[in-house]
Formats: C-alpha cells, sequence, structure tokens
C-alpha cells in the first residue's frame, strides 16, 4: 500500500508472443537468424563431436562444403536482412519495410535451410533443391528493397546499394552452390563460399561499418572525404571484393600454380592489410575503444587485419613452415573473427536501440563476445598450426566449435526472446 491509501500498481510482466514479430522488420529477421545461428553452431560442434568419437556419419554433400554453406550462409543474411530494412530506411529518412512484406521470403528461406540439413547426411537432391529455395527466397526479399528504396528517390543510397550489391553476389554463391551440388560438383562449393565471403559478405560489412563508424574510414583521409564523399565507401569495399578472383587461382606449388600470380595475389593482399592497419591506428587515436560496443567493432576490423596478413602470407611465404596454413587461417579469421565480432556488435546494437533498452554491450554481451574471440582465436590458430602439428589443429576446431556454439546459443537464448516480446518502455532509454 502507498502513502495515499491507494494500492500500488505494480509492473505487469511483458507477454510473449509470436505476434510480435510482425511489429518490426528486423523482429522477423533477427528471430530466423537466431534459430539459425543456434542451429548450425550447435550442429557443427556435434559433427565434430561424433568425428572425435569414432562415429562415421554419411555425408551426401562432403563435409568441407556443408559446413562453409550452413556456417557461411546460414544465418548471415536473416540478420543482413533485418539490418537492412531498419536501419536502410532510416538512413534515407523513410518508414521501414512493413515486416509482413518479409514474412514469406524468410519462411521460404527458413524451409531451404530445413531442406538443406536435412540433405546433406542423406539427399544431395534436397540439399541442392534447399540451396536453390533459400537463393530464390532472399532474391525476392532483395529485389522489393531494391524496388522501394528505387522509387524513395533520395540521394543517400549509396551504402544502400552496396549493401544490395554484396547481398547479390551471396544470390549468386547460393544458386551457383546448388548447381554444383546437384551435379555432383560439390567439391567446388568451399571455394564459391570462400569467394563469396570477400564479395559479398565481405562488401556488406565493410559498406556497413562505414555507415556507422564514419571515423574507421573518412577520418584517416578527411580531404579525400571531404571533396569526394563517395569515394571511401567504395574504397573499403573494393579491398574486399578485390580478394574474390584469387580465390579461383591456384595455390603455390599446386599443379598450374604461377610464382608470379602468388606475388600479385599476395602483395595485393599485404596492401590491403596494411590500408586496413593504418585505418585500425587512426580509429585508436580518435576515438575511445573503451566502449564496449565499440571495441567489439574494433576487434572485427583488427581481425580483418590479421586475415588479409595470413592471406598474404600463404603467397608470399610459400615454402616455408609458417606459409603452410596461412590460408585457411585466413579464410577463419575472416569469418569467425572479423564478420562474427562485427556481426554480434550490430545485432546486438540494433535489438537494443528498437527495443527501448540501453545501447550498451552489458555483462551478458560482453561475455558473448569474448567466447567469440577465444572460438576465432582458437580456430585461426588451430588452422595455421595443423600442417605441422595436426593434434593441435584438431585440438583448435573442437575448442572453436564449443566456443561458438556458447556464444551462438547464448545470444540467441536471450535475444530471440526480445523479438517475442513487446518493446520496452522509456524508461530503459538511458
Amino acid at each position: 500500500m502507498s502513502g495515499t491509501g491507494r494500492p500500488q500498481a505494480r509492473a505487469q510482466p511483458s507477454r510473449r508472443s509470436l505476434r510480435h514479430l510482425l511489429d518490426a522488420p528486423h523482429r522477423l529477421a533477427f528471430f530466423a537468424g537466431a534459430l539459425m545461428l543456434a542451429a548450425t553452431a550447435l550442429w557443427w560442434l556435434a559433427v565434430l563431436l561424433t568425428r572425435a568419437a569414432g562415429i562415421a556419419l554419411p555425408w551426401a554433400v562432403p563435409p568441407a562444403g556443408a559446413h562453409a554453406l550452413l556456417m557461411a550462409h546460414g544465418f548471415m543474411p536473416f540478420f543482413f536482412l533485418g539490418f537492412a530494412c531498419t536501419g536502410a530506411p532510416r538512413w534515407m529518412g523513410l518508414a521501414p519495410v512493413p515486416a509482413r512484406q518479409l514474412l514469406v521470403p524468410v519462411g521460404g528461406m527458413l524451409a531451404g535451410w530445413a531442406l538443406v540439413f536435412a540433405g546433406v547426411n542423406v539427399a544431395k537432391a534436397a540439399a541442392a533443391a534447399g540451396l536453390a529455395l533459400v537463393a530464390l527466397c532472399l532474391a525476392a526479399a532483395l529485389w522489393r528493397l531494391a524496388i522501394w528504396i528505387r522509387a524513395s528517390g533520395s540521394r543517400d543510397r549509396l551504402h544502400v546499394r552496396l549493401l544490395l550489391l554484396g547481398q547479390a553476389a551471396g544470390v549468386a554463391a547460393l544458386l551457383a552452390a546448388a548447381l554444383c551440388v546437384a551435379s555432383d560438383q560439390a567439391s567446388a562449393v568451399p571455394l564459391i563460399v570462400r569467394a563469396s565471403l570477400w564479395a559479398g559478405h565481405g562488401v556488406v560489412f565493410m559498406a556497413a561499418a562505414h555507415r556507422l563508424v564514419p571515423y574507421f574510414a573518412a577520418g584517416a583521409w578527411p580531404a579525400l572525404q571531404h571533396r569526394w564523399p563517395g569515394v571511401m565507401p567504395i574504397i573499403v569495399t573494393s579491398l574486399m571484393a578485390a580478394q574474390a578472383p584469387g580465390v579461383w587461382l591456384p595455390a603455390p606449388g599446386a599443379a598450374g600454380g604461377s610464382p608470379m600470380v602468388a606475388l600479385v595475389r599476395g602483395g595485393c593482399a599485404l596492401a590491403a592489410a596494411v590500408i586496413v592497419a593504418a585505418m585500425v591506428g587512426h580509429w585508436a587515436w580518435v576515438q575511445n575503444v573503451r566502449i564496449r560496443l565499440v571495441a567489439m567493432l574494433y576487434a572485427g576490423v583488427v581481425w580483418l587485419a590479421i586475415a588479409l596478413a595470413l592471406q598474404a602470407l600463404g603467397d608470399l611465404g610459400a615454402g616455408t613452415p609458417w606459409a603452410a596454413g596461412a590460408v585457411l587461417a585466413s579464410l577463419h579469421a575472416l569469418a569467425l573473427g572479423f564478420m562474427g565480432s562485427i556481426m554480434l556488435a550490430m545485432v546486438t546494437r540494433v535489438a537494443c536501440a528498437q527495443h527501448g533498452r540501453a545501447v550498451v554491450a552489458d555483462g551478458y554481451a560482453w561475455g558473448l563476445f569474448w567466447l567469440a574471440q577465444l572460438a576465432a582465436a582458437a580456430r585461426v590458430l588451430g588452422a595455421w598450426l595443423a600442417p605441422t602439428h595436426p593434434a593441435v589443429g584438431a585440438s583448435g576446431a573442437q575448442l572453436a566449435a564449443l566456443f561458438w556454439a556458447m556464444a551462438a546459443t547464448g545470444w540467441a537464448l536471450r535475444y530471440g526472446r526480445w523479438f517475442i516480446t513487446a518493446r520496452a518502455g522509456a524508461r530503459s532509454q538511458r
């Protein structure tokens, strides 16, 4: 009872309902992304544990290709869609895309991935059909978003176009992978995914990072940014896309491999590493990286510099013990380190902002981030040392899968509940 003699009102707990998924476009897309994030992480952990136990699983799609597809494309496109349909309209002063417009594409993508999960072990036709379904549903969502953005008439569309271009590369990769799986050419799938990480996801992440963190790249060359503001986002995304063609060239020492090709490819990667390292140094100079969400973004870009440096080492140091595992280590520094860190930071930021909560990385989110960092470090070091220390490579992969599964399921359990709960009140805005 209060001092006025009236019963004091109690805060009513928020009710959870799947109907809240249609309250905003990011809710539906992020919820689906959270499901796939946890599902893919737990699936790969189970695969490695059964392998360690000596249990041989049947594979209709080789495990390297299945792993690449599910871990690279299984969840990130959902988060990209949610981010694009929420953030892009805000950049152009438009209302968010109605969530109902994403219901069929997102539902179709989930159904496609269910087919892939079922097919990789027992039926390649089901896996190929699932990949094609995911690609077509993602393409439909991107096409609708592109039409809506073009009709807006806004001039501030460069970053959104780069986001759409990167995702279009992802659609092409999924379709190419579906054709390879269906035609018994699944050995090409890891190369397709690796190229799409640079030219597809990499372009999306760099465009988003440039838009959300202007001092990341623009501040390093203020005169260039002032005179040609559209040049910097093109430069930073081109750094990523330029690495993709080299994926298809023979490795040093392989059949058809050329020292000149290795020199050019390694030189391009080294130049990109130096440029990104310069951006990282400038960023730390002008921005307080003690803020946790900023530190998460910063760590991701540090991982990108490491990925590019390892890529360069694999080519320029060919024939040395240190270079043997550098390319595989580079791939995981890119995917787990760079993309994993940036993704956790961005989706956590959007989830907090859109749900009326303080836009901070609290202790729980910070712990998940460090689990992801442990996963990246274990996988990169394990891959790098695997050619000379196979036991270290196997242990690194298992530890990475465990840490990533903990981070992924932890994020999905916490933030997934937010997406089916009504928005928090203004009291949380601090």
